[in-house]
């Protein structure tokens, strides 16, 4: 089975990103379902602009660790063909990016995985899911599988080794 990997980060902006322009990009995408064709127009030219804004360990700590999390997937091992990151917003390359080159690599399934673990949030219960459907009916060929609501048992296993590991550290 070739199966491709994309991991889903939420994103944020980088350090040196004027704050006026973040403050308009939530405006605006407040706005979007309401607004008109100049409200999206703005929206889609800032967007870019963000999601492009040279990254580096030290402006944007959240973009480089989820590349480092896709690498040391990668040394985990597995099948798969490739991990691929994607950023819900901020950053690129956008979850439609991820997929498009997923899909190139004609794998039989594309199996999406956000980091965002817990229910109750807008991005891994509505924004995430709409994207994929939509990107279904585009990418035909190849399944992709939303791989959430993660396993609760499974999560809070890891929570409790993670406080276990640093429970005798002071």
């Amino acid at each position: 089975m070739r199966v491709v990997i994309v991991l889903v980060g939420h994103g944020s902006p980088p350090k040196g990103y004027p704050a006026e322009k973040v403050s308009e990009y939530v405006r605006l995408e407040k706005q979007l379902k309401s607004g008109g064709e100049d409200v999206r127009r703005r929206f889609q030219e800032l967007d870019a602009e963000i999601r492009n804004y040279p990254r580096t360990p030290e402006n944007d700590p959240y973009w480089h660790g989820l590349n480092e999390l896709v690498n040391a997937m990668k040394e985990k091992g597995g099948d798969f063909l490739d991990v691929i990151p994607a950023f819900n917003e901020f950053c690129s390359p956008t979850i439609e990016e991820a997929i498009s080159r997923a899909a190139g690599m004609k794998p039989d399934k594309i199996i999406v995985v956000p980091t965002m673990m817990v229910r109750g949030g807008e991005h891994s219960e509505e924004d995430i899911p709409e994207k994929l459907e939509e990107l279904s009916e585009k990418v035909r060929d190849v399944e992709i599988i939303y791989a959430w609501p993660f396993d609760l048992a499974a999560l809070a296993s890891f929570l409790v080794e993670q406080a276990k590991r640093y429970a005798g550290k002071q």
